[in-house]
């Protein structure tokens, strides 16, 4: 990508080794790395559990980020990547590999309020769940209204992993793949 003119970004889950940093996406080909690199997450407070040792998985390249603790990751992701688009005028690569719908299941109160009204015989498991679909959609919705808003629609790849599933945009003429 880099040899064509892009800058890569790589924002939310890396999952593909961090025993030490020559293993994290930004020493691995993308200019920056946003997110955490383990498989799971306290959603809130941006740590994993290993036994009984916890510990701050949040970084942006190598530099950890605790000042985000609280702060939903699937919504800060988002934030982070329209912020990456705003800023950066020359073509860009944007990896945004959110976490959710991935285990443990946690959401915002508000939103597993929300599902709870449009399924109130779901169990908690269920509704929790279908919120955080929800806010992959919400994010999803700002990410392609910033776009639009700015009305540059070429030069901007953005490729999104929910599980094993990848779809690529391409908003030259707005094709997925």
């Amino acid at each position: 990508m880099r040899e064509n003119g892009y800058s890569t970004h790589h924002v939310g889950k890396w999952h593909l080794g961090h025993c030490n940093s020559s293993y994290l996406p930004h020493n691995r080909g993308f200019d920056t790395f946003y997110g955490h690199t383990g498989g799971v997450l306290n959603y809130f407070q941006h740590n994993r559990a290993v036994g009984s040792c916890k510990y701050l998985d949040y970084f942006e390249n190598d530099r950890p980020i605790d000042e985000k603790t609280g702060v939903y990751s699937t919504f800060d992701f988002g934030d982070h990547a329209r912020k990456i688009y705003n800023k950066i005028d020359d073509p860009k690569f944007i990896y945004l590999a959110l976490n959710a719908p991935h285990g443990p299941l946690m959401a915002p109160e508000n939103m597993i309020d929300a599902m709870r009204q449009l399924y109130p015989d779901s169990p908690r498991t269920r509704l929790t769940y279908l919120a955080m679909v929800k806010a992959i959609d919400l994010e999803m919705e700002k990410l392609l209204g910033t776009i639009w808003m700015k009305n540059e629609k070429r030069d901007t790849i953005i490729a999104t992993g929910f599980l094993i599933e990848i779809t690529y945009f391409c908003f030259e003429d707005l094709r997925f793949y």
